[in-house]
């Protein structure tokens, strides 16, 4: 079916004459810019509702067609042809006369615009609609960003308007909320408060002992609260042994090992030739 011109009325219809004085002239304008910013619109409309159908459409194909999927049935095509395509949203009617509503509210505009055909008319229309979504794309990014400024900023509530005259005043400010960062110096305050406390009471005779048992909590709590990232943690564990001096010499007994001896063994431990195999084949799996 050919697309009606807007130099050619399939009927009589009703014409406007834009002829005539000067207040004609203008109130004749001002009409045309009417009626194009309504049938604008309204085809923004009609675009929105015929991709919201189509979107739930596709919605239940892909669920139906994950649900089979799972649970290995045929319940697709069944579902579709005798439920979701017998809705009057989805029939091949409901699509042709948003299609036909869709090209008349074109045709009005571009008699409101003065085009000569309906597809200069929807080449225009479709530009406004992609305006329309950029604006509302960054409205909702916008509105997304001033909520989440508002939950961490210090929130102010407007006074009470009912409350007596005669009643005292009491303070709107709301107690500001901490922020996830906040709350992760907290956690490690905290944990380095136990850490103190491992350190300073004593609970093994040895100094190697008492300071690893004060490492181990520590650590514990760091990785149990997660107050540090856990690839943090676990190379803060080295640093801490050879820090903290808790690692012993393995030819004489009870000897402890001075930092750079320290190093040494603890690197040797974390390089071993298997560690090293490991590290090469996640790197070659990452690469390819």
């Amino acid at each position: 079916m050919a697309r009606p011109s807007f130099n050619h009325h399939p009927q009589p219809r009703r014409t406007m004459s834009f002829g005539g004085n000067a207040s004609t002239g203008v109130a004749a304008a001002a009409a045309r810019r009417e009626v194009r910013t309504r049938s604008r619109n309204l085809f923004i409309l009609l675009h929105d509702l015929r991709s919201y159908a189509q979107l739930n459409y596709t919605g239940f194909s892909k669920i139906t067609k994950k649900y089979d999927k799972v649970t290995s049935s045929d319940l697709r095509e069944s579902f579709m042809k005798e439920t979701v395509r017998a809705l009057y949203p989805f029939t091949e009617e409901a699509q042709t006369k948003l299609r036909e509503h869709m090209e008349a509210t074109a045709y009005a505009f571009g008699l409101a615009s003065k085009y000569s055909t309906i597809d200069e008319s929807l080449v225009e229309l479709k530009k406004c609609l992609r305006e329309e979504v950029v604006w509302e794309r960054n409205t909702v990014w916008r509105d997304m960003i001033a909520h989440e400024r508002m939950v961490n900023a210090v929130g102010v509530q407007s006074p009470d308007l009912d409350h007596d005259a005669d009643a005292p005043a009491t303070s709107n400010v709301k107690a500001r909320k901490m922020s996830a960062t906040q709350r992760q110096l907290l956690r490690l305050a905290a944990c380095t408060a136990v850490f103190g406390l491992a350190w300073a009471i004593p609970a093994f005779d040895g100094v190697e002992q008492q300071r690893c048992w004060a490492m181990l909590v520590y650590v514990s709590l760091l990785w149990a609260t997660e107050a540090l990232p856990l690839h943090v943690t676990a190379l803060l564990v080295p640093f801490m042994a050879v820090m903290l001096g808790v690692m012993r010499s393995t030819g004489q007994s009870h000897a402890q090992l001075g930092a750079g001896e320290a190093s040494k063994a603890v690197f040797s431990a974390m390089f071993s030739p298997v560690i090293m195999l490991l590290l090469g084949g996640f790197a070659l799996a990452a690469a390819l």
